[in-house]
This record gives C-alpha cells, sequence and structure tokens, in this order.
C-alpha cells in the first residue's frame, strides 16, 4: 500500500458512462492527484470500480473520507445516475471507505470549482461588479454540459460556505419571440412538457428546424440558441438572487467565446423589466472546459472539513 497518500481524500466523480477517481491531501485549497478515469460499463457495480482504483494506485479504502458528485438529483439514500446502469448506495460506500461520504449533484462541483486558484483566469463575458468570495454573496453556476443545470454557492460569514443544487434544467420554456414560440410549438408536438433542457439540446442537423416557417442557417441556430440561454441564466441568477456573479460550466457554453452570441446572450440575461438593474451589473465568467468534477469535490470537502 502507498502510505505516502494514507491521510488523503478520496474523490469521486461519477459522470454517467465515465468514473473519474482521485485523491487531495487535506487543505483549504486542496490540490488533487493520482486520478484514473474508468468507463461505468466495465463494473457490474460502483464498489468494483472502487476496488479497482485502490488496488491500481496501491491505497486502502477504509478509514478514508470520501466525497462523490454524480449525474443526477441527489435525494435519499439510493442514487441513481444518468446515462448510467448503476445504482449507487451511500450506505454501501460509507460502509467500503469506513465513514459517510459527502455526495453532491454535478452542477453543485461546478460550483465549488468557482472558488479554485484557476477560476480568477476565467474570461468575463458581461456585467461590472467585481467578484469578492471573501465578502458574503451568492453566485449562480449554469452547468450546459450532457445535461443543462444549475447550483448556488452562498458565503454566509467570514468562515462559512454553502451550497444548494437545482434541477432547473427541467422548468418550463418560455418563448420569448416568433421563432422561439414556433420551435416550443413543433416540440410540443412529441412531449407537451417543454423545457428549457430539451430546447437548448436541438441538434443543427435536427429535422424539427426544417419545420420553422423561416429557415435558419448555422449561425442563426446559434443566435436563437445564445439568446434562449442568456434568457434561462437571468432568470436562474433573480430565482437564486445571485446578484454576486454567474459562471457558465460545461463543453456546450463554449460558443459564447464568439463576441456575437455573447452579446445577444448578455441583452437576454440583462432583460428582466423591473429588475435590469439589479442583474446588469452582475459579473459573467465563462469557465474552462475540465474533464471531471473533482477539483469541486475536493474544494468542497475542504470547506466541509477543514473549517
Amino acid at each position: 500500500m502507498n502510505e505516502l497518500h494514507e491521510g488523503d481524500w478520496l474523490l469521486v466523480d461519477i459522470d454517467g458512462e465515465i468514473v473519474n477517481f482521485g485523491l487531495a491531501k487535506p487543505a483549504a485549497q486542496p490540490f488533487v492527484h493520482s486520478q484514473k478515469s474508468y468507463k461505468t460499463d466495465e463494473f457490474p457495480t460502483a464498489t468494483d470500480a472502487f476496488n479497482r482504483y485502490a488496488q491500481d494506485i496501491g491505497i486502502r479504502l477504509n478509514n478514508r473520507p470520501s466525497g462523490m458528485s454524480i449525474s443526477g438529483a441527489v435525494k435519499g439514500d439510493s442514487l441513481r445516475i444518468q446515462r448510467c446502469r448503476w445504482i449507487i448506495s451511500i450506505t454501501g460506500i460509507a460502509y467500503l471507505t469506513g465513514s459517510r461520504p459527502l455526495v453532491m449533484n454535478d452542477s453543485v462541483a461546478k460550483g465549488w470549482m468557482n472558488l479554485g486558484s484557476n477560476a480568477g483566469r476565467f474570461p468575463k463575458i458581461g456585467g461590472m461588479t467585481p467578484v469578492d468570495f471573501t465578502k458574503p454573496g451568492k453566485w449562480t453556476t449554469i452547468n450546459y454540459n450532457r445535461g443543462l443545470g444549475a447550483s448556488l454557492l452562498t458565503r454566509l460569514d467570514e468562515t462559512t460556505f454553502t451550497s444548494s443544487e437545482s434541477e432547473c434544467g427541467h422548468i418550463g420554456f418560455a418563448p420569448e419571440d416568433k421563432v422561439e414560440a414556433e420551435l416550443s410549438a413543433i416540440l410540443a408536438k412529441k412531449d407537451p412538457r417543454v423545457t428549457y433542457e430539451r430546447i437548448l439540446f436541438l441538434e443543427k442537423d435536427d429535422s424539427l428546424w426544417s419545420q420553422l416557417s423561416q429557415p435558419l442557417d448555422g449561425s442563426g441556430k446559434d443566435r436563437i440558441r445564445a439568446g434562449i440561454l442568456g434568457a434561462f441564466a437571468g432568470d436562474m441568477t433573480l430565482a437564486f438572487a445571485g446578484w454576486s456573479g454567474l459562471y457558465l460550466h460545461g463543453d456546450q457554453n463554449q460558443f459564447l467565446s464568439n463576441a456575437e452570441y455573447a452579446a445577444i446572450f448578455n441583452r437576454r440575461f440583462e432583460a428582466k423589466g423591473g429588475f435590469a438593474n439589479v442583474v446588469r451589473p452582475v459579473p459573467r465568467f465563462l469557465a474552462n472546459r475540465e474533464a471531471s468534477n473533482l477539483p469541486g469535490v475536493a474544494q468542497m470537502m475542504a470547506a466541509d472539513l477543514m473549517t
């Protein structure tokens, strides 16, 4: 066994088809190391994957604090993972590691990543207020990757951070112009419940686009997507009262590095009627692409165990 890692935290990120493992030494700014990734369909159960990782890097799992991020809702003891056949038992993981794991969904993990040392280099795409994590405040995270989610990170006082998960991607979509109303009506023919996640995951080659009264090219479809995403992000900022900042995580957000699409996003983000003056100053950041949520898991463990 590797005695160098005896006191390190175990980090786990189960993201559908992939499970990522890593370790972190206890610290206020933990460094993730010894990372390994496996395909979930290679293991009958999560326990088999845990044991394989422990064997591969030579560590004991027992008596080891652990944290875990999952692509799914965190509710109850048995957790169903999206895009994966596993059902995770929190009690079972506690038996394996010797203590109850700290469990969060992937959007919450993305929110905690905003406290990492790398976050200061995220490009700002809108807003005026400077970010200050040393003061009480609320920061919204949009996780637009394989699904659409959102979370809230709150600083209550000098030492205490808390986080809140949500399933905001599944709230009903509210069209704001003729094209969006057409898209919503066409989607509703198949399923009357049209959510933001459904409409924001329309592929450019989806046959639905051909049913619009006026055709759109690829850039036109991205302009529509930028506006809908901006409206959604602004509504989440309002719902959470996240005046301290907005962070956009996930591969699907990266098209906002285009200045034209970012401008459309910002116009819709700020178009909040009587609340426009409150929403307009909120700083908005386009986060880097991350291969896993392990840094966020480590940061949440630090806040839970080091304070």
